[in-house]
């Protein structure tokens, strides 16, 4: 008897955990951090279930919405392994040390403004914790635990990511995981052949909708840049330092290889994970025998460590910052000084999730709130979302139709807002039983 239990990304789109059990194996795949306002108080409070009886976990990829709270995992007495890609676990280690970084300065910040202690999620020891318990295994590569058979399976979407099958009981399960695009510049696309499963937990962030066309949006995106340098502005660009970073530098790269842009304007990379999750994927990526190196770096680019000089220039210049929503990191200084002007332009280059600042910019208002202060909003805000690292219906059709409806009995949609996933079934054709679990709710594999 195996049974699932959905601790989120259940009609939300982060937090991505879920829960396997059976007579004799309890295991985790993903457990990922809830990301908005509307959601990340979830992240405080206490597991479903006791970390200590977990046999393993498998992540997925390593957004921090699905690895996000694995310290924690820790903090609370975890002590099994943890399986993911090569390329994940290199990810992983700058993500989850840059995610304690975070919650230790948030408790400087608590204890300085309350006057008392409010405990972080997790501290940087959690995180160098978690890292000796990691275990890679390479794309199709078969792996076992407890009586579980596993393996990989390329998804796209970000460095490293995969899809994960685990047969438990007899029971197949296929966890999608984050589904990328089957057509990318510098990533290979997911998996494609014909697969029979049991039961399916599918992402569907984009069921219903359709990605910009990339080249046009491209084109677009540089005809923005030159209107803003042209008035003597700055842009802005709000970016997640794991696959959005990198598409944008493999852009800027070829615009200025063009002479598409101005070569004595500088773009900046104002992030030190960032950069570090692009000399990942330098050392990494060799599609059509292109090493990363040659798709990501240019002379134009700077590598910023001093967030100051950045903010001290008086040229115009290209300004890529996290975090990617707008709801902290370096960016928020670089809006707080670029809003009110309105020679500059902020490009919004992914998904903004409710009560994000990022969100509250596309909304069109005429100030925000930063830093308990009100911004003027006079900069022009530019959207722009063929970018994106997860697939769109054309792709999710793809990937799923692949699969033998005969033999599946039931597809679990999670990863998205409800009308997304409402939308993705009222576009799916074929015989397939579809159901969106609630968040914490428990469902027996029969």
């Amino acid at each position: 008897m195996v049974r699932i239990k959905f601790l989120g990304a259940a009609k939300t789109v982060t937090g991505s955990s879920y829960l396997v059990m059976a007579d004799n194996t309890r295991f985790l795949v993903d457990c990922g951090m809830f990301q908005g306002a509307d959601v990340e108080d979830r992240n405080y409070l206490d597991f479903e279930f006791d970390p200590t009886t977990l046999d393993f976990v498998i992540l997925t990829h390593a957004h921090i919405d699905h690895i996000g709270l694995v310290p924690k995992l820790i903090a609370k007495g975890f002590q099994g392994p943890i399986y993911m890609t090569p390329a994940t676990a290199k990810i992983a280690y700058h993500l989850l040390l840059d995610a304690a970084k975070i919650q230790e300065l948030q408790l400087k910040r608590n204890k300085k403004l309350f006057k008392q202690l409010l405990q972080p999620l997790y501290d940087t020891s959690d995180a160098m914790e978690a890292f000796n318990l990691f275990e890679t295994y390479d794309y199709l590569q078969e792996f076992k635990s407890n009586g579980v058979r596993m393996h990989f399976e390329k998804v796209g979407h970000v460095l490293g990511a995969a899809s994960v099958s685990v047969i438990v009981e007899g029971t197949t399960v296929f966890f999608s995981g984050d589904i990328g695009r089957l057509d990318h510049p510098f990533l290979e696309g997911f998996e494609n052949q014909p697969k029979e499963v049991d039961y399916i937990v599918m992402e569907s962030l984009y069921g219903g909708k359709y990605h910009e066309d990339r080249e046009q949006m491209i084109k677009k995106m540089i005809q923005d840049i030159n209107i803003t340098l042209n008035r003597n502005g700055n842009v802005i660009i709000p970016a997640f330092a794991l696959q959005r970073t990198q598409e944008i530098l493999n852009i800027l790269k070829n615009a200025y290889k063009d002479n598409l842009i101005n070569r004595r304007v500088k773009v900046f990379l104002d992030s030190p994970l960032a950069s570090e999750i692009t000399s990942e994927y330098s050392h990494s990526i060799f599609k059509y025998n292109i090493v990363g190196k040659e798709l990501f770096e240019f002379d134009e680019l700077r590598f910023v460590r001093n967030s100051r000089r950045v903010l001290g220039t008086s040229a115009s210049a290209i300004i890529i910052a996290g975090s990617g929503m707008a709801d902290g990191g370096r960016v928020v200084n670089h809006l707080r000084r670029g809003l009110p002007d309105s020679r500059n332009s902020v490009f919004i280059v992914g998904f903004q999730a409710e009560k994000t600042l990022g969100r509250t910019l596309i909304q069109g208002p005429t100030k925000v709130v930063i830093d308990n202060k009100n911004v003027p909003v006079r900069a022009q805000i530019n959207e722009y979302y063929g970018l994106s690292a997860h697939g769109d219906q054309a792709d999710l059709d793809v990937w799923l139709h692949r699969f033998d409806e005969t033999k599946l009995k039931k597809v679990f949609l999670v990863h998205a807002e409800p009308e997304r996933i409402e939308n993705l079934i009222s576009h799916e054709q074929k015989k397939i039983d579809f159901y969106a679990p609630e968040w914490k709710e428990e469902v027996l594999l029969e």
